[in-house]
Order: C-alpha cells, then sequence, then structure tokens
C-alpha cells in the first residue's frame, strides 16, 4: 500500500513539473499577445507569466493523480514488464483528458454556454500531453534498476 501511494505521489509530481513547463510557455505566449497589444510590459503582463505556470501545475498534479489512480486499478495484476506502452499512454490520455472534461462539463451545466471549440481543444492538448507523460514515464520506469529499495 505504501509503494502505491509513493508511486501515486510520485507521479503527481512528475506531471505537476512537467505541466509547469508548459504553462510557462503558455504564460510567455498570453503576456506577448494580449489584446490591447499596447499595452506595456508591466504588471498585468507579468501576472499572467506569473501564475500561468501555478495553474497548469496543479492542473498536472490532478491529471498525474487520476492517471495513477487509474493504472493502478486498471492493470493491478500486471507487472512492470508485462504493461503495454500503448495502453499505458491511453491511461496517461484518458487520466489528464478526465479533468477538464469534467470542469468544462460543470461549466457547460451551471453557465448554460461556454466556447466549446476551445475548450475542446485544450482537452485534446491536455490528453496528448498525459500520452505523451505516461508512455515516457513507462520508459523511464523500465530502464530503472530492479534492485532500488
Amino acid at each position: 500500500m505504501l509503494a502505491r501511494l509513493r508511486a501515486v505521489a510520485f507521479t503527481t509530481l512528475l506531471w505537476a513539473v512537467a505541466f509547469c513547463v508548459v504553462g510557462v510557455a503558455y504564460g510567455m505566449y498570453r503576456a506577448w499577445t494580449i489584446e490591447p497589444p499596447d499595452i506595456p510590459i508591466g504588471v498585468a503582463r507579468l501576472r499572467i507569466v506569473e501564475y500561468m505556470p501555478l495553474v497548469f501545475a496543479a492542473w498536472g498534479a490532478i491529471s498525474g493523480a487520476v492517471f495513477a489512480i487509474l493504472l493502478s486499478l486498471a492493470e493491478r495484476r500486471r507487472s512492470l514488464a508485462e504493461l503495454s506502452a500503448v495502453r499505458t499512454a491511453l491511461w496517461g490520455g484518458i487520466g489528464s483528458g478526465s479533468a477538464p472534461a469534467v470542469i468544462l462539463l460543470v461549466a457547460l451545466s451551471q453557465t448554460g454556454w461556454m466556447p466549446v471549440i476551445p475548450s475542446l481543444v485544450l482537452v485534446g492538448i491536455t490528453a496528448t500531453l498525459g500520452c505523451v507523460l505516461a508512455g515516457g514515464q513507462l520508459a523511464l520506469a523500465r530502464r530503472a534498476p530492479q534492485s532500488l529499495p
């Protein structure tokens, strides 16, 4: 049980860091493309760069935890060597895409309207990032020495 909790915590941390990097890139993009473009670089633009990594890190932590829990429940009878890379990547996409999909459905039910296409694009990007992270994490886990403490 302790090993599973440690694996969930490690996955949560790893995904939070990876999503944070994406948040820095997105925050810098938004800071430079914010409307109106004549706003000088100042506090308003720097706040975007400051907060986006935090938002994305929290998003990544939630997505990583959902992925780790889904993987441990669905594939609990398989060893690391028996896990399929494609199935693990699919679980990563489902785990990563489920959080924004739930948030989208809640927002739609409360407001009745939301820009659906940008939200679906965000779900797709997040799910793709989850697939890549899950596959990469499996590859790194298989390369690790088997005699870890």
